[in-house]
């Protein structure tokens, strides 16, 4: 490994491997080195094993969903990262990557659910905010939506589609007032907003 010569490595530990072996060091590191060489069904056979055997260990199952994940495996990827957040509540990685699968999905109240209890960990993730925006537009849910965009925009104030939605929102529910103020300020940081200048034309 100091040599960075990988196949030699997993070479010496094939017998332990053979023999099926329970140790949990040889078992890690055979894996992390299946995993770097991106020989994933190899890895596979691995982790499934570890996981049966050492199921509250997170290690095994942070390894499934990278494995499942390249081999596009979505419903065993989901169900690796709903065991990771039950055995560690403050997961937040594991949480914003159901978030993404769910709204890949367009299952809107499951997306709604993992991006909600993402931010309860990490409140300061733009790339939350701006999907759990967009979910609840699709929810016909304006005020949450409202309310994403503009913590979306504290944390990034140039994101100027974000407040677009935001001035169109707004505009959509009577606050018009409030829409042109956004409208000026998207027009202001980007003149040839196509979108902003049509909406600009019915405020």
């Amino acid at each position: 490994l100091l040599s960075e010569d990988l196949p030699a490595a997993l070479a010496i530990m094939q017998p332990a491997l053979k023999a099926k072996t329970e140790d949990v060091e040889v078992l890690e590191l055979a894996g992390k080195i299946l995993l770097k060489q991106k020989q994933y069904p190899q890895a596979l056979e691995i982790y499934e094993a570890a996981h049966e055997k050492y199921p509250y260990q997170t290690e095994w199952l942070q390894g499934l969903v990278i494995i499942y994940r390249h081999l596009k495996e979505e419903p065993k990827q989901k169900a690796a990262l709903l065991k990771l957040v039950h055995l560690d509540p403050t997961d937040v990685d594991s949480m914003q990557e159901l978030m993404y699968l769910y709204q890949s999905e367009d299952n809107l109240k499951e997306t709604l659910h993992w991006g909600q209890a993402a931010l309860q960990i990490d409140v300061l993730d733009p790339d939350t905010h701006e999907s759990l925006a967009e979910t609840a537009l699709k929810l016909k849910q304006p005020e949450l939506a409202i309310r994403e965009f503009r913590v979306l925009l504290q944390l990034d104030d140039k994101n100027t589609e974000a407040r677009y939605q935001l001035a169109n929102t707004l505009f959509e529910i009577g606050k018009k007032q409030e829409a042109k103020t956004e409208v000026e300020h998207l027009l202001k940081q980007n003149p040839d907003h196509t979108a902003g200048k049509k909406l600009k034309e019915k405020l």
